[in-house]
């Protein structure tokens, strides 16, 4: 039983001390339900437990969390959404050297902090972005498409998620044209502009965790039974 018991308290101090040392920000809001899994640890994660490095973040259907990292930059995940943090390297200052975030499904907010936020980026299935100090929002709903929403700062999009965010085809988005949707093998509708009020009602749902928020709901205008209409949007995705 000594021995059972000493195993385990060296495997609790073991998984402390690797979160500790690889630790990257913390959790300030989890709503219902918010996991994190790291190598074969599997957690539930409350308002203020740390996250670390390479470590998986999953939300469930009406959940949301918001993490905050070390040079104070916000990623708010939406309900049914799931993020690796990969390849985060702070130096001593607490600002970032250079930050991989993957988001494999749902809808993720990033807010830049103090940081560079060029160090920064975002991977999807099928598209590289690249910040350069902004506020916005990563949408994948499973559709084989992405749609990238801007409320201020700009994103540079590669249309391919294996090649450099300053590739041969790249576009950004700023305030103004201000949304784009990624589609397979490079498709895409270019930089094109919505309402204001839709940008600020897609922000408002990833960050309470509503379920439901699609491209082409963003598309339509129509948002939880407000109808917002967009303005310079296609209809369909086409290639750059």
């Amino acid at each position: 039983m000594r021995f059972v018991a000493a195993c385990s308290l060296a495997i609790s101090l073991a998984v402390t001390s690797a979160y500790a040392a690889e630790e990257i920000g913390a959790a300030a809001v989890a709503k219902n339900e918010v996991t994190g899994t790291l190598g074969d640890l599997v957690r539930t994660l409350s308002a203020g437990d740390p996250v670390s490095g390479n470590e998986t973040v999953s939300t469930g259907t009406n959940s949301a969390a918001l993490l905050k990292f070390l040079d104070d930059s916000d990623l708010n995940l939406g309900a049914s959404s799931t993020v690796v943090l990969d390849r985060f390297v702070y130096d001593p200052s607490g600002s970032a050297d250079s930050a991989v975030i993957n988001l494999t499904k749902g809808a993720m907010r990033f807010v830049t902090g103090h940081s560079d936020p060029s160090k920064f980026k975002i991977k999807t299935q099928v598209a590289t972005l690249g910040i350069r100090g902004t506020d916005f929002v990563v949408l994948c709903d499973g559709s084989d498409r992405c749609a990238v929403v801007v409320s201020k700062g700009i994103v540079r999009i590669c249309p391919r998620p294996d090649r450099p965010v300053d590739c041969d085809t790249s576009y950004d988005l700023d305030k103004v044209e201000n949304f784009s949707i990624v589609g397979e093998d490079g498709e895409n509708t270019g930089a094109k502009s919505i309402s204001p009020k839709l940008v600020a009602a897609v922000v408002k749902a990833v960050a309470t965790g509503q379920d439901g928020l699609t491209i082409a709901k963003i598309e339509s205008g129509n948002l939880y039974g407000v109808n917002i209409p967009s303005v310079g949007r296609r209809s369909s995705v086409s290639p750059n």
